[in-house]
């Protein structure tokens, strides 16, 4: 699938969440995939694999996007710089809007929202580990609760 074509909209900052339910403990345990895109480039930074990554589409892909990954593969958070491309914003969860929470289960569905920056997720004060909202909290026990009802 192509990221730039005329029937495709660039979706907004996206969080996708994966809630892996800890039974013994009654808890859960959250990871966070943060996905932004920046100039025709698709940014993921995962609380998961604690990796960050930045992709092209190699399908039908745009001179602004080309250029735009040889000034970051050349000179990394400077390339950045001078694309505009803010990196701490690049990777704050304050500013998502849309959310995906997928359970480790298959029996719980998936919830999807569009959100206000801020509303469900935002960064500790060390900028490294996500902390989700009290909203977002209740939203993913009503999707487990929803769940056991069945």
């Amino acid at each position: 699938m192509a990221l730039e074509r005329s029937d495709l909209l660039a979706q907004e900052d996206t969080a996708i969440i994966k809630v892996e339910i800890i039974q013994r403990k009654k808890a859960f345990v959250i990871y966070v995939i943060k996905v932004a895109y920046r100039k025709g480039i698709l940014f993921t930074n995962s609380s998961v694999s604690q990796e960050r990554k930045a992709y092209i589409n190699s399908y039908n892909c745009t001179k602004e996007a080309i250029e735009s990954e040889q000034l970051i593969v050349r000179y990394g958070k400077k390339g950045l710089d001078s694309l505009g491309i803010d990196f701490k914003d690049l990777w704050d969860l304050s500013n998502v809007r849309n959310i995906e929470v997928h359970f480790d289960y298959d029996n719980i569905p998936s919830f999807y929202a569009a959100c206000d920056p801020g509303e469900y997720l935002s960064l500790d004060d060390t900028r490294t580990k996500p902390i989700i909202t009290e909203k977002l909290h209740e939203e993913i026990i009503n999707c487990i609760k929803t769940a056991r009802s069945k």
